[in-house]
């Protein structure tokens, strides 16, 4: 439920919808193109969410002795 008030999931969502509302108002892209600049943004969101959960796992850890 915390990932619902994230910013950057928010971001993301409307960013992988962007394109395909451009495509249906304008029609100027296709929609494999539409396609692709989703899946882009949508892999970038998952890997630096990875990222940043990995680094928070690493600071979250205790000492190892």
């Amino acid at each position: 439920m915390e990932k619902l008030r994230s910013r950057k999931f928010w971001l993301a969502l409307l960013g992988a919808l962007a394109p395909y509302v451009f495509q249906a108002i304008t029609g100027e892209i296709d929609a494999e193109k539409a396609y692709q600049a989703s899946a882009a943004i949508i892999g970038s969101y998952l890997f630096g969410q990875s990222y940043v959960d990995g680094q928070k796992e690493k600071t979250d850890a205790p000492p190892q002795d």
